[in-house]
């Protein structure tokens, strides 16, 4: 099977317009060291329109970001 890079888009020709209309989430882990709560993975979330980012719970995320939007989902 032959791997064509060429064929995956260097660039998206659609954008978000408003803050969480997409949020990238990546994982990683596990890691050395573990946090208080001996958690050995690390959440990341990525607001595509203002490429803000987060290390939160999801609840914690959508909260802060309401808050500072003066937003609700």
């Amino acid at each position: 099977m032959e791997n064509n890079i060429d064929s995956i888009p260097k660039k998206s020709n659609w954008r978000t317009t408003q803050q969480l209309e997409l949020v990238h989430v990546d994982i990683y882990g596990p890691i050395t060291l573990t946090s208080n709560s001996n958690k050995k993975y690390i959440l990341l979330f990525i607001d595509d329109y203002s490429r803000k980012s987060w290390v939160y719970s999801f609840k914690c995320l959508k909260n802060k970001v309401e808050t500072e939007a003066e937003m609700s989902i």
